[in-house]
């Protein structure tokens, strides 16, 4: 999705009409992720029934997967706690360059530190509770669709004045499919909190007093409910900061994020996305059993 993007995005930027260039390079984006699992379930009529749902519902598991990115995050992460853990200010910059866009190259430690908690706050929702909010409404289709509007976004979206027009409708698309899950996912983190026996009182107070201070609409809450667990002062220096408390952010508080990230996308695949999907998917397997297959499961 990146290549089509990279690919095209200057000719969108230079052509007469940037805006409606720059959506119909955001349209190919998401067909290409989404079309080919649209696909599957016609592809899959021809099985008995049993065996159809059996297949479309281990199809679906693949490419949800396939839509989510949370080990990398977690790596590089990690890997800037340990780095400051040992002293090594510079590769924890270099570490923290790897999962931020932010430039890293003057960062202090509590900078570096803030960043990475910020980064994996941001993560959550972009790349695990984003995708799982929209496989259960959508399935997978609806996942990978969400992934590729996000790839748009961070490829084109206002990156650059000559990306400025151009790069709107990527903008706009992912800040608007964002915002329910956004949300969800600074609830989940308040709950995540409270199981890992965190502030879960203060990540809730910082969430909706804080949540809306960042540059973009949506991914402050899960930021600022993991600053208020922690009880630390996240901070992008010039643009926001996160008042979860007076401490500065520790090597420890970047394990507790990675941590919380990780409790409450389970929360959020376990309560929402899970429960769901298997309504919605049951529905229409009803639905397009009674269309299409006579009784015994034949195809009719």
């Amino acid at each position: 999705m990146g290549a089509i993007a990279a690919r095209l995005a200057p000719g969108a930027a230079r052509s007469a009409s940037p805006r409606a260039a720059g959506a119909l390079v955001v349209a190919l984006m998401v067909g290409a992720a989404s079309v080919p699992a649209l696909l599957l379930v016609p592809a899959l009529w021809g099985l008995p029934w049993a065996a159809h749902a059996a297949a479309l519902l281990a199809s679906s598991a693949i490419l949800l997967k396939v839509s989510l990115a949370m080990r990398g995050m977690e790596r590089g992460a990690l890997g800037v706690a340990e780095c400051a853990e040992r002293g090594d200010l510079g590769a924890a910059r270099n570490a923290l360059a790897r999962i931020t866009k932010r430039r890293t190259g003057s960062l202090g430690r509590d900078g570096v530190l803030s960043g990475a908690i910020e980064s994996v706050g941001d993560n959550t929702t972009d790349a695990v509770t984003g995708p799982l909010f929209y496989y259960g409404l959508l399935g997978a289709p609806g996942a990978l669709a969400y992934r590729a509007a996000g790839t748009a976004d961070s490829m084109m979206g206002y990156r650059s004045p000559q990306l400025r027009e151009a790069g709107w409708p990527a903008a706009s698309l992912e800040t608007a499919l964002t915002y329910l899950p956004a949300r969800l996912t600074g609830l989940a983190v308040v709950a995540a909190a409270a199981l890992l026996r965190l502030d879960w009182r203060g990540s809730c107070r910082v969430m909706l007093r804080d949540g809306g201070r960042t540059q973009s609409r949506n991914s402050g809450y899960a930021m600022a409910a993991m600053a208020g667990a922690l009880g630390a002062r996240l901070e992008k220096e010039g643009c926001y900061v996160l008042e979860g408390g007076p401490a500065a952010p520790s090597a420890r508080d970047v394990r507790l994020a990675v941590r919380m990230m990780r409790v409450s996308s389970l929360l959020v695949a376990g309560l929402f996305s899970a429960p769901l999907a298997a309504a919605i998917h049951a529905a229409l397997y009803a639905a397009l059993h009674a269309a299409l297959y006579a009784p015994g499961g034949t195809l009719v």
